[in-house]
């Protein structure tokens, strides 16, 4: 909150505590001046003291304000473990910054800030523990698994038992090719035991749970990390995708919108309230949602493109793919970019010419970007009918992603682009493994949900097309509409639907659907003409660059 405008009372409710600790540090050479104080709800001050130390004892300082604060609210309370090393100040402070990304989710932030950490101390257990989770966050590469493992076993050759070591030990268990559910809840019991109140571990400890098929364990974990850190987004977004699954949608809203709210937003909490709107097919809500994420600097305008593809404004969306390349032609993802509006628009095979151009002119190092690159790349391909090439992108990668816990249902999109290039090479015994597989692994996500994300059961039906039983795969698009899908525009060219297009329950499910989109088209056009957004956007950029 710091350089914020909410007050006391406020933030007191947000975090759900009772006191809250406030201070300023001011730094003249290696002097330091610490002013701490100790405010309750009310705002009433309880403690304050000055501190004039030097930098050479940072981290007694700090265990003697935690010390003064501690007698002040509780005679007692649970000590975290103390620290076994003191590294210097400087990689003291790339730690922090890189813990601080690292909860933010900007991975490769964390990860540049954590490697300078363990450059100037390589003996500091905890910098090279959190390097470890830099590492293994969201969908890694083979090589960062690498990294990952081999920064674990450092941080606990250096300080044997270390409870953030052994949280990480957890995660890689559960993001490693073939995951081992029941070591990573063994090892992430034994980080929680150690430090009870460790949040990342609770959220870890979850998965495995919910893949052991224990769900009330895994929801009552998550709830009890969301209770002591009620602002992570990670955390926070999770327990929200938990409560739409149960059918409380407007809780779950409610929730990721006073992420979205907090001075320094998350990127995550914009995507998962992105992902809630898209699944309960309120488009208008995702284009004001999509238009303060670009506002707020986040998310390189990919709302933007999406919710106009979504809405069928194809214009718009090409609009801003152009905006997109211009105002940021030097990201990775600029080239890729392009082939964004083809492939919605169900021209794969244009989608397919981009994506193999901006493959050849990109310096990036596929691996590192799998998930972009094979989903893409490879199912642009089979949905052109290039089959066999399609196999040679896709083969590997399913095999090699197979056995993950997903998260969105992208995810499980190269899984069906595989598939469906086998059945269309006649290779039907390759292509049922692939389907049933795609069948336990969605069930195993959704089953107890009141409402599943409408996207799960939409790849449900197609997976009743390929395996070419079409009245189910009628129930099952029949029950992603009434769970909110409304993706018309960006699936009616899908040639998976194409024995089905004539079908009177198919057609008459997409007029309906179609409506719906159009109504929400026009709303937005409204807006669009009142506020011409692309201007607002633009004075936005020119008053950051003269700042």
């Amino acid at each position: 909150f710091k350089g914020s405008e909410i007050g006391i009372r406020k933030i007191s409710g947000l975090l759900g505590v009772r006191y809250l600790l406030q201070g300023s540090v001011r730094k003249h050479g290696t002097q330091l001046r610490i002013s701490a104080q100790l405010v309750d709800e009310h705002g009433a001050q309880r403690w304050s003291q000055t501190f004039d130390r030097s930098m050479d004892n940072v981290f007694q300082i700090q265990s003697e304000i935690a010390e003064l604060v501690s007698e002040t609210i509780l005679p007692k309370i649970t000590a975290r473990p103390t620290p076994g090393f003191e590294p210097g100040t400087e990689a003291y402070g790339h730690f922090l910054a890189g813990r601080e990304l690292l909860r933010l989710r900007d991975i490769d932030g964390a990860g540049e800030e954590l490697q300078k950490a363990v450059e100037l101390e390589p003996g500091y257990a905890e910098a090279h523990a959190e390097l470890a989770i830099s590492n293994l966050i969201g969908f890694p590469s083979d090589s960062k698994l690498d990294a990952a493992n081999a920064a674990i076993d450092m941080a606990l050759a250096l300080r044997p038992g270390l409870p953030r070591a052994l949280a990480a030990r957890g995660l890689y268990l559960q993001q490693k090719r073939d995951p081992d559910w029941a070591g990573a809840e063994e090892v992430l019991r034994q980080a929680l035991k150690a430090d009870p109140n460790m949040v990342d571990a609770m959220n870890w400890l979850a998965n495995p749970l919910s893949m052991l098929g224990r769900g009330a364990e895994s929801d009552a974990i998550m709830m009890r990390a969301y209770e002591i850190d009620p602002l992570n987004p990670t955390i926070a977004g999770n327990v929200a995708m938990r409560l739409a699954r149960r059918g409380e949608v407007d809780p779950a809203e409610q929730m990721l919108l006073r992420l979205t709210e907090l001075p320094r937003p998350s990127y995550r909490s914009f995507l998962m309230l992105q992902s809630l709107y898209v699944d309960t097919g309120q488009f208008t809500k995702m284009n004001r949602l999509a238009k303060r994420t670009t506002l707020s600097g986040q998310g390189i305008y990919f709302g933007l493109q999406l919710n106009y593809a979504l809405l069928g404004r194809w214009q718009k969306a090409e609009e801003w793919t152009r905006l997109r390349n211009r105002d940021f032609p030097d990201h990775w993802f600029a080239g890729f970019n392009l082939a964004n509006v083809p492939m919605w628009r169900g021209q794969y095979s244009k989608a397919s010419r981009l994506l193999e151009e901006a493959t050849s002119e990109s310096h990036v190092d596929e691996a590192d970007h799998n998930y972009f690159h094979y989903l893409f790349r490879g199912c642009a391909r089979a949905l052109s009918g290039q089959h066999i090439s399609a196999l040679e992108i896709l083969q590997p990668f399913v095999s090699m992603s197979e056995g993950g816990l997903y998260e969105f249902v992208y995810e499980l999109l190269p899984h069906h682009c595989l598939a469906w290039s086998y059945l269309e090479l006649g290779e039907r015994e390759k292509a049922l493994p692939i389907l049933e597989y795609v069948e336990t692994e969605i069930h195993q996500l959704i089953d107890g949900s009141t409402l599943p994300p409408s996207g799960w059961v939409y790849l449900l039906a197609i997976n009743a097309v390929l395996l070419g039983d079409d009245d189910l795969a009628m129930e099952r698009l029949g029950q992603a509409v009434d769970a909110g899908w409304r993706g018309y525009y960006v699936h009616i060219n899908d040639p998976r639907w194409s024995n089905l297009s004539d079908d009177p329950r198919f057609r008459r499910l997409m007029i309906e659907v179609k409506a719906d989109v159009d109504r929400q088209a026009e709303e937005v056009d409204r807006i669009d003409a009142e506020e011409n957004f692309p201007a607002i956007l633009d004075a936005v950029l020119a008053e950051r660059r003269t700042a």
